[in-house]
């Protein structure tokens, strides 16, 4: 009684029965509810007294539909009914459906977008959480991410036919069986991630088939038997992960895998490309590119040779060089609190972007792990790509796709660049959309820590990309947050974040909120000296004086659509005080800043008579 309480006292809905009142003492609890006169959908599908045609019977679904549509999209939380089937679908008088049945509803919070429960629902109509073999028909498929779910059994065969498919991933699921040999006739495939599931029996050799593959994630399950030598075939190949699995080294290869003698099948190994520093006297860097075997932590039984497949073949198949200098002078191209960021151009023309850590720095250090721990697993339109990690015992960097328009600092407070309202707004929808995907798309909440213009880069389309991780930290599967001793930049920090040092998904919120004002205020948040801040300030004068805190740049007196252009930009700034609102608790989650900024978009458009 008390969860269909909860659940039915704060929903309105024509297809959901109607709760009048409720009655509860000590030895007695009722729900008073609307009378459906006409009873159940069940008792019209399998008694023989009652009959409903095509058309009444995809009247009820589409009531049905709505009804869980409203759930789902129209609730302040989306609410799980757990237990649909026909006995909870009632029929009034008029044969409209209205669903029913609340007793073991799921209430999702704010910031959830999934939870786990042992409540049982009706055997039949649970989501069995296998892959549909219908799969199999999307043969155009490129991308497929069922990451973190609830997902089991064995992988269907009709997965074969997806020969389209760059990118899989499976991790995080419960996925059992072999890993199925059809992934070598996947030619196109680039990234698998099959991590944290139960997958059993030996790596397939026909994984060698798919050539282009660069990542191959296989760690935490539950495979045995040899690694395979046709693995060291794969030339993209530049990340490797198996480790927490039950698998031995050949001790007689012909060509071993490995030449490290100590070793523990318990840690990871990996493809890491190391890049070699070198000055001239034209104090000049050339970066040059091997590939080298890193093996951390290992123990072999055997007696390894002493030459390395995976080696011997990088050097001869991918030894590149990065042919274009990085100089101090022509080349830098942004400098930070742990190094510096060259530009670079690979032999194919690629432009590359080379962020080198200063190793003078202990902060450095760490900075770089972080990096490489937070970006590895991360997938995203409008964060920036690593291509690879660079790292020895005296260098160590990260190349990253290049970025050729800069900052939105850049763009912000250079007098030789403008952005008008519409760029603006589409640039923070960018950086909300990464956010959305850091606190509700990852298996773990990233929490990104410093949000600032300077680390919003601009690709040449003018989409925004956020970079800068080092200070970064991944909330673990039990943790709602954490504490830190790191310092992010001041005026953009969380009030909890400053004083206790404690790290929440809400602190990025809070600091998307402040940018999201300096965008339109063109004012920095360190522009304001005693009491008053850039959050007081704008509030302060909102809806009213807009125009009196808005960049003068973005309107003119003469402009016929004024009034319209300060409604709009009145209603951005009313988005980014509820993301900076002093208590964590009321600050809006990202997936709502989305909708909100896209719907003011639309309003924009409107505006300017774009559409």
């Amino acid at each position: 009684m008390d969860k269909e309480c909860e659940v039915l006292r704060s929903l309105r809905h024509r297809n959901l029965v109607k709760v009048i009142t409720s009655c509860s003492n000590l030895d007695f609890k009722a729900l008073v509810l609307e009378y459906m006169p006409n009873g159940n959908l069940d008792k019209y599908l399998y008694s023989h007294n009652y009959f409903l045609d095509i058309r009444q019977r995809l009247s009820i679904m589409i009531d049905v539909a709505r009804a869980l549509e409203y759930f789902h999209h129209g609730c302040s939380s989306p609410v799980i009914q757990c237990d649909i089937k026909p006995s909870n679908v009632l029929l009034d008088e008029d044969m409209v459906a209205q669903l029913s049945d609340f007793g073991i509803s799921k209430l999702l919070g704010e910031d959830e977008s999934d939870l786990y429960t042992k409540t049982l629902a009706t055997f039949g109509y649970i989501a069995p959480g296998r892959i549909p073999r219908d799969f199999g028909n999307l043969t155009f498929l490129v991308s497929l991410d069922l990451g973190s779910n609830h997902f089991h059994g064995n992988l269907p065969q009709e997965m074969a036919h997806l020969r389209r498919l760059k990118f899989l991933d499976l991790s995080l699921n419960s996925f059992r069986g072999e890993i199925p040999s059809w992934f070598g006739f996947l030619h196109q495939l680039q990234v698998v991630n099959l991590r944290s599931n139960s997958f059993t029996g030996s790596i397939p050799p026909s994984l060698s088939n798919a050539s282009r593959l660069e990542t191959l994630q296989i760690s935490a399950n539950l495979l045995q038997g040899n690694i395979p030598e046709e693995i060291g075939n794969l030339h993209n190949l530049n990340w490797l992960s198996i480790e927490n699995n039950q698998l031995t080294v050949i001790s007689q290869y012909s060509k071993s895998l490995f030449i490290n003698k100590q070793a523990s099948w318990s840690y990871a190994y990996k493809l890491v490309k190391l890049f070699k520093l070198a000055k001239t006297k034209r104090r000049t860097r050339t970066l040059e590119c091997r590939f080298q075997l890193q093996i951390e932590h290992f123990s072999c039984n055997g007696s390894p040779t002493s030459e390395n497949a995976f080696v011997n073949r990088a050097k001869t198949s991918r030894t590149n060089q990065i042919t274009d200098s990085l100089s101090e002078s022509t080349n830098l191209i942004g400098s930070g609190s742990f190094g510096s960021v060259y530009k670079g151009v690979l032999r194919s023309g690629t432009a590359i972007a080379v962020k080198v850590f200063n190793l003078q720095l202990e902060a450095a250090f760490k900075s770089f792990d972080t990096e490489c721990e937070v970006l590895r697993s991360l997938r995203h339109r409008n964060l920036v790509k690593v291509i690879t990690s660079c790292s020895n015992l005296d260098f160590k960097a990260l190349v990253l796709e290049y970025m050729p328009n800069g900052s939105l600092d850049k763009y912000l407070y250079s007098h030789n660049y403008f952005l008008g309202i519409r760029q603006r707004l589409s640039i923070m929808i960018d950086v909300a959309c990464s956010l959305e995907y850091l606190h509700h798309g990852c298996p773990y909440p990233v929490i990104h820590c410093d949000i600032k213009p300077s680390n919003v880069l601009l690709d040449e389309d003018m989409v925004a990309h956020l970079s800068h991780f080092g200070i970064s930290k991944l909330l673990g599967e039990d943790e709602s947050d954490l504490y830190t001793k790191t310092l992010a930049t001041f005026g953009y920090i969380a009030p909890e974040y400053g004083l206790d040092g404690l790290v929440l998904v809400k602190c990025n919120v809070y600091s998307y909120g402040i940018m999201l004002l300096e965008t339109f205020t063109r004012t920095k948040p360190s522009d304001f000296e005693g009491d008053l801040n850039l959050k007081q300030w704008v509030s302060y004068s909102l809806p009213e004086a807009v125009k009196d805190v808005i960049d003068a740049n973005l309107v003119t007196p003469l402009d016929n659509r004024l009034q319209k252009k300060l409604d709009v930009v009145a209603s951005i700034m009313k988005v980014a005080l509820d993301c900076c609102a002093e208590s964590p608790a009321r600050r809006t989650n990202m997936k709502d800043v989305v909708g909100m900024l896209q719907k003011i978009k639309i309003q924009l458009l409107h505006a300017e008579h774009v559409l």
